[in-house]
């Protein structure tokens, strides 16, 4: 009898287990309506993307800073879809300090498909600051990356930036425009 049970608890159990929709894409294909939920991948990104990947190293006498840019699936809040991008994570030390070192959060951005020596990054965390930055990296003939992080633009209404004035600050508490080497 307890045979019998378990077998119709797997059998029912079965129909419920979802599989996540995997949809391949390529560039200048029209990948029509988004499917909440659903993975879009695609081959030219990750092959593009490959050159990025790695532990890449600045270090100044006493400042060190380090990202890691790791390449894999992202969930995109609004369309709610999951798309493959590049992740980067940082580590930063100043005067032999640690200012910032978070390897849980992560800021996501695409390799361009027009210019692939170059990724963005539309929001990139700083942790510190507990703000956003836009960030750009760009692969260099000499095998290093440049990194350059700038502000958004910002909209103020009354003296208020919707983030608790955070982004009034125009500063960050890491580097914004270093050249990194790959470890």
């Amino acid at each position: 009898m307890k045979n019998i049970l378990v077998i119709i608890l797997v059998v029912l159990s079965g129909n419920f287990i979802y599989a996540q929709k995997v949809i391949e894409y390529k560039k200048g294909k029209d990948i029509g309506k988004l499917e909440k939920g659903a993975y879009y991948k695609s081959k030219e990104t990750k092959e593009r993307s490959k050159s990025f990947i790695g532990t890449w190293v600045y270090k100044n006498g006493v400042d060190f800073f380090e990202i890691k840019i790791e390449y894999g699936k992202a969930f995109l809040k609004g369309p709610d879809v999951y798309l493959d991008m590049l992740h980067v994570y940082y580590c930063y030390e100043k005067n032999g300090i640690e200012i910032s070192c978070d390897t849980t959060k992560y800021s996501t951005g695409n390799v361009s498909s027009e210019k692939p020596d170059k990724a963005s990054f539309g929001r990139f965390y700083d942790i510190t600051k507990d703000k956003y930055g836009i960030l750009n990296i760009e692969l260099l003939n000499n095998g290093n990356l440049r990194w350059k992080l700038e502000n958004p633009e910002t909209i103020v209404i009354n003296g208020d930036d919707g983030r608790g004035g955070k982004m009034l600050d125009r500063s960050f508490s890491i580097p914004t425009d270093i050249n990194l080497t790959k470890k």
